[in-house]
């Protein structure tokens, strides 16, 4: 009996229905990038909030293409759907980006989208404290006022400490006579560069701009390890991670300025000759003086640079390459020494004070292995756990030019980076996943890794399909957390800058704040002087009142949503405090009490 065969150009409902299951998936991931949306057609409503309901509708109707058609050579005709898909779907693009698209021009691409991203909807604020401390500190190095003098630091009520008048950000130097930075120079330093340029506003460009780079160097590291696909791949997975997105979204810190640089001299150390060995440890003296306690990320960064010298038996050509790599990073500890013996006292001392027994412990250890372990899974999904199939990659398969052991130095280059922070002081919200920033691109490398390895094992009709669910898997459920967290809402910030514009705008010149979390914010944007009311003896807070109206200050209290409940507890005896009621003037949710001059909260 003769077999019939299906014409392959002949429309059947099984290619209908897997059709349809493509365009329900892609509905999903749409959904899951935007957040959900409304259409309204006239009096119709659509509505598509969850991806939830697009990936179910997805796999019904696959299954149903299997049921339609089962029995005979099911394989070679699925295989021959796939083939076709892929086809169908790169004859929907135009020509010239069939032609001209590449994985560099993607990462490219997605580099550039992250720097727009952050500069269109980051949080450009100084808020709170490390925000702050940072773009202060910039203006500090665009002046070259490196020591703040502060009014008051040696006239206040007895029992109140000086600490008092140091906000968010900032603590007193060495002879405790005037303020200095809590945070290290490198991203400040940058930032004073773009504020001589073109502002105060400027500095809020430079982590957008070393976001991309991150982004890019991670496409550029992953390419040395897995070839320009994977390299792509990966790229694309940090930047759509949701921790990495809620950085670049919030106001600035310096973890994605630290990923920027520690990825850059990781895939400059991969490549040979004296310059990128230089350019390497140009990198890494950034790195280092963004943030120094990393200091020991160097070495993996030195041996990843050695290994991959041309000829691992010249071993002076190799050296002579590690001195040019180790000349600016050394100079840049020798830099942090200095201004650590000048603010602080001691080169080996931080502006966080004491290190050892405080915010270092062994009995941390545990607490935070299973935090870090439980929010990269919350957060980066299931697929996550391909790492391990990753490491197997790594450790088993060449990399391109055979450089494997370059791939090993990077496993210890991110083991570094959680021994720095094993020990750390466990924190509860999920995305002080930034401390583990500077290890992503090993991360997603590895993720990417593991999931070409199993790509890999499809025939070869089957892997461009394979590749793009994979990816549409990481990224999808990477952008569903980011919606479910709020990673792309960061209105609140913006109240530090509402409030300190209204003060500069509304307030007399001699007001004085009694805050916490716009400790600093008050100073930057207004210029007017602020005193730590967590700071403040609890039975100290009508003397402390007194003292500044005889010093002719305005009074008044600057109190937080997030911060009411603990300012009230600590001064639960107050009849001041009891006093409070409806604020003066509610601007956003933060409340503002004027005092009247016995103290009592005006009407």
């Amino acid at each position: 009996m003769e077999q019939r065969v299906e014409p392959e150009n002949q429309p059947s409902l099984r290619r209908l229905l897997i059709v349809v299951a493509a365009i329900a998936l892609l509905w999903a991931y749409v959904v899951a990038i935007t957040g959900g949306f409304i259409i309204h057609v006239g009096l119709v409503r659509f509505s598509s909030r969850a991806p939830r309901n697009a990936l179910l509708l997805a796999i019904a109707l696959c299954v149903s293409a299997w049921l339609v058609d089962h029995k005979a050579d099911w394989r070679r005709r699925w295989t021959a759907d796939a083939k076709w898909l892929s086809a169908f779907a790169m004859r929907a693009l135009p020509r010239r980006l069939r032609r001209d698209t590449t994985p560099s021009a993607v990462a490219g691409l997605v580099a550039g989208i992250t720097v727009l991203g952050g500069v269109v909807f980051g949080a450009h604020v100084a808020a709170a404290s490390d925000s702050y401390g940072y773009v202060s500190q910039a203006h500090s190095w665009a002046t070259g006022q490196l020591e703040i003098s502060q009014p008051l630091l040696n006239d206040l009520p007895p029992n109140v400490p000086q600490e008092a008048l140091v906000p968010l950000g900032y603590r007193l130097n060495a002879d405790r006579n005037a303020l200095v930075p809590t945070y290290a120079p490198g991203l400040p330093m940058l930032m004073s560069a773009f504020e001589r340029l073109s502002g105060r506003k400027a500095v809020f460009l430079v982590v957008p701009i070393l976001a991309g780079l991150a982004v890019w160097a991670t496409y550029m590291f992953g390419r040395a390890l897995l070839g320009d696909v994977g390299g792509c791949i990966a790229c694309i997975f940090i930047a759509a991670s949701p921790a990495f997105v809620f950085q670049l979204l919030t106001p600035p810190m310096s973890d994605i300025a630290v990923t920027a640089w520690w990825t850059t001299a990781l895939f400059l150390a991969t490549r040979r000759g004296r310059v990128s060995a230089f350019g390497a440890g140009l990198a890494t003296a950034a790195a280092i003086l963004t943030r120094p306690n990393l200091v020991p990320l160097a070495i993996p960064v030195a041996a990843i640079l050695f290994a991959a010298s041309k000829s691992p038996y010249n071993r002076v050509a190799a050296a002579q390459r590690v001195a040019w790599f180790a000349a600016p990073a050394v100079l840049s500890c020798l830099f942090i020494a200095y201004l650590n013996t000048r603010w602080y006292g001691s080169p080996l001392s931080s502006g966080y004070g004491t290190l050892a027994g405080v915010l270092f412990r062994p009995g941390y250890f545990w607490p935070n292995l299973a935090n870090y372990t439980s929010w990269i899974l919350d957060s980066q999904g299931p697929l996550s756990l391909l790492t391990l199939v990753g490491l197997l990659a790594f450790w088993r398969m060449p990399c391109p030019g055979g450089e494997r052991i370059i791939g090993k130095f990077s496993l210890g280059f991110a083991a570094c980076v959680y021994a720095c922070y094993a020990f750390y002081l466990p924190l509860q919200d999920w995305w002080s996943l930034r401390f583990m920033f500077p290890a992503f691109p090993v991360f997603f490398t590895l993720i990417t890794a593991g999931g070409l390895a199993i790509v890999d094992r499809l025939s070869r009709d089957w892997r461009s399909m394979g590749v793009a669910l994979f990816m549409t898997a990481v990224t999808g459920y990477a952008f569903t957390f980011s919606h479910s967290r709020g990673v792309f809402h960061q209105e609140s910030e913006l109240r530090y800058e509402i409030v300190g514009h209204y003060i500069d705008d509304h307030l007399p010149p001699r007001a004085v704040f009694l805050s916490m979390l716009h400790s600093g914010s008050v100073r930057y944007y207004s210029g007017r002087l602020t005193v730590r009311y967590d700071i403040i003896p609890s039975q100290q807070l009508e003397v402390t009142l007194a003292h500044l109206r005889q010093r002719g200050y305005v009074p008044f209290f600057l109190i937080d949503d997030d911060e009411s409940a603990a300012f009230r507890s600590r001064f639960a005896d107050s009849p001041i405090v009891k006093a409070l009621d409806a604020p003066d003037v509610r601007l956003a949710t933060v409340s503002l009490y004027r005092l009247s001059g016995n103290g009592v909260p005006k009407s």
